[in-house]
């Protein structure tokens, strides 16, 4: 109970980490957690003794031993308080890079649609041969804020860089002073909003959108799709063909691109993973010549409600 091993760790161990949100994800998915501490941890913290440890230790949720009329080794489950799905989700992407359980951004699929807002895939992918975006071309971006960074210009003003993400991927925003120092808390990570702006796109860079404005969502947007005005917004399907696989090792992912390859053409493909709910914009030389023949192997192959086709008049086969 000397604390002398916290100082000389033969693991070096010499840094007290403080990682209190991962463990609440890890005591979230239900499975048993066990945490090994070394009775003299306790005795590096000041009038802690081990009853405060372990009562600590409770509150967020691990195992403890039964009272001691409980059989030996039976232990409670405590009861928690579901977290929330976005926070749940927060901590999902930065414990592991990755959205494993959903994407943030899924729910608003249906509402991005509605508003006639651009997708960050077709973005990323503009002036390219087929793109439907150009240089300057001025869009709507429905999307969650992941990234924050800011500079200070030379007239000692606040700009930002932020990234923006979609279930279709990610783009990088930049929010000139004048705009930003307006609305600095819409900009915050985590943040759902709508951005106006401007693609730019330059050679050698991946494209950028310029934000001339921006509005929060939910649920100003929300109620802004169902105002008086909204039906003369102009909406637009992204014109292609979109085949939807179980995920990236599904077998007839193999098959599909046999046919693909035989009907060569000039219409984009994108495949939908449904493990992990993100659209991937096929390279233009895997472009298909889109007809009756191909859709009804393709169908055949997936299954009728895998295969969409959306021509250039924006009408669906």
């Amino acid at each position: 109970m000397c604390g002398h091993c916290f100082v000389v760790c033969p693991q070096d161990a010499k840094q007290i980490v403080d990682e209190t949100e991962k463990v609440k994800v890890l005591l979230q998915s239900g499975d048993p957690v066990i945490v090994s501490l070394a009775p003299s941890f306790v005795a590096n913290y000041e009038g802690v003794g081990i009853e405060s440890m372990r009562e600590a230790l409770k509150k967020l949720g691990f195992f403890d031993a039964a009272p001691s009329e409980a059989p030996q080794g039976e232990y409670k489950m405590p009861t928690l308080e579901e977290m929330d799905k976005r926070e749940l989700l927060r901590l999902e992407k930065e414990m592991t890079g990755l959205y494993l359980m959903g994407h943030p951004m899924a729910e608003y699929e249906q509402l991005a649609e509605r508003l006639g807002c651009a997708n960050t895939a077709d973005l990323r992918n503009a002036d390219e041969v087929g793109g439907i975006y150009k240089d300057e071309s001025r869009v709507d971006l429905l999307c969650i804020i992941t990234n924050v960074r800011k500079k200070i210009t030379k007239n000692n003003t606040t700009m930002a860089f932020i990234t923006a993400e979609d279930v279709f991927g990610s783009i990088e925003v930049i929010v000139f002073p004048k705009i930003y120092e307006r609305q600095t808390q819409l900009f915050t990570e985590g943040n759902v909003i709508l951005i106006h702006g401007r693609l730019s796109v330059r050679e050698d860079e991946e494209a950028k959108l310029v934000c001339e404005s921006a509005e929060p969502c939910p649920p100003a947007v929300r109620q802004a799709s169902n105002a008086v005005t909204q039906p003369q917004k102009k909406t637009a399907k992204t014109p292609g063909l979109f085949l939807r696989f179980a995920g990236e090792n599904c077998p007839e992912i193999e098959r599909a691109q046999r046919v693909l390859d035989f009907f060569d053409g000039n219409n984009t493909v994108y495949f939908y993973y449904c493990d992990t709910k993100k659209y991937i914009r096929q390279p233009y030389s895997h472009s298909a010549d889109v007809n009756a023949p191909m859709l009804k192997e393709l169908r055949r192959i997936l299954g009728e409600e895998n295969v969409i086709y959306i021509d250039d008049r924006q009408g669906g086969q």
